[in-house]
């Protein structure tokens, strides 16, 4: 793994995890974003659940592809109620994350 892989690894990581854990710890923010999606805190706490597990799977060598997958899944999901609540420019930056996602799960499954 390059070093250029590391960084990517251990950023998705972390804001796959800190974003997790923003929704668990009931950010007013997170709240207000998901009562607007018609949303409640149970489905933010599961969400938020979600992304912290996927997050840790990440860290874990053997889980790592399926790891990615799931975070990948979920920052998709984050941008569609991102786009869906209107907030394009966000939306659009939200795909970011998305795509060096795509990385990682692409160099893990070249391993398989």
């Amino acid at each position: 793994m390059t070093m250029l892989q590391k960084i990517n690894l251990a950023v998705i990581t972390l804001l796959s995890i800190s974003a997790g854990l923003a929704k668990v710890m009931l950010m007013p923010q997170e709240v207000q974003f998901f009562e607007n999606a018609g949303l409640g805190e149970s489905t933010l706490l599961i969400f938020g659940l979600a992304q912290i597990i996927a997050g840790i799977l990440l860290i874990i060598k053997n889980m790592r592809k399926w790891g990615a997958i799931f975070v990948a899944v979920m920052f998709i999901l984050s941008t569609v109620m991102i786009l869906s609540n209107g907030m394009i420019g966000f939306g659009i930056f939200s795909i970011l994350p998305i795509v060096l996602t795509g990385f990682i799960i692409k160099n893990n499954l070249q391993k398989v």
